[in-house]
């Protein structure tokens, strides 16, 4: 067995599983959820601009997640997992949230990983795309 191979492949599982039950824990009451996050953001950002990301939060951390753990288009999986992650980040530092930031900092960095070593993962769903390889 190749070395890179389990890395690329014990990363991408416990990533897919970690920011999949992220999701499967908010969706049986995603508006519950988006409320708190409201209330959290309160007199930072305005209810109009939280409420719609933070009730379609829950739907997109299970959907990248499940996608990432299974590996089903990998490459798109993982990049809609960063942005879901920048946007994280954004309202986080908005708040002046440092540790919440650093933690953030961590699963970005996670994604880039994988992203960046995408010519090793061989254990996924759907074939491995063309463009993996090409520059």
């Amino acid at each position: 067995m190749n070395p890179r191979r389990l890395a690329h492949l014990s990363l991408r599982l416990t990533l897919g599983v970690n920011i999949a039950v992220h999701g499967l824990v908010r969706v049986t009451d995603p508006l519950g959820f988006a409320e708190k996050l409201v209330e959290l953001f309160a007199g930072v950002l305005p209810r109009w601009a939280v409420l719609p990301f933070a009730a379609a939060l829950p739907f997109l951390e299970l959907a990248v997640g499940l996608a990432v753990l299974v590996g089903a288009r990998l490459m798109h999986a993982l990049f809609c997992g960063a942005l879901v992650m920048t946007a994280l980040t954004f309202g986080t530092c908005l708040r002046q949230d440092w540790p919440g930031a650093g933690l953030q900092l961590c699963y970005a960095i996670a994604y880039a990983i994988l992203l960046g070593t995408l010519e090793h993962a061989h254990w996924t769903l759907t074939k491995r795309e063309a463009s993996w390889t090409s520059n």
